[in-house]
């Protein structure tokens, strides 16, 4: 769990420090689609692995508010940084 938590974290601060200078036509259906297509193929390659371990819904709600608190926390100042140097457009 812990390393899935881990990948997950590395992969959306790097989304963060990348979406901001895509081109705008970029297909905007091609990182949810690479997203789930990479989560699905770990999915498949550690289901054996997991099969027996059980979290319950109140410890991943626990960890899904933490994660999203610390990603406003890493997220927010980076994007209003970005705003106030003018690297967003606001279209």
């Amino acid at each position: 769990a812990s390393k899935t938590l881990l990948v997950g974290w590395l992969f959306t601060l790097f989304l963060i420090g990348v979406l901001p200078f895509l081109p705008k036509s970029f297909p905007n259906i091609a990182i949810p689609m690479g997203y789930t297509a990479g989560v699905r193929q770990f999915a498949l390659q550690y289901k054996d692995k997991f099969a027996g371990e059980k979290w319950s819904n109140g410890k991943v709600a626990v960890v899904v508010v933490l994660s999203f608190i610390v990603f406003l926390v890493l997220a927010a100042p980076y994007l209003m940084a970005l705003d106030f140097f003018g690297y967003t457009d606001p279209k």
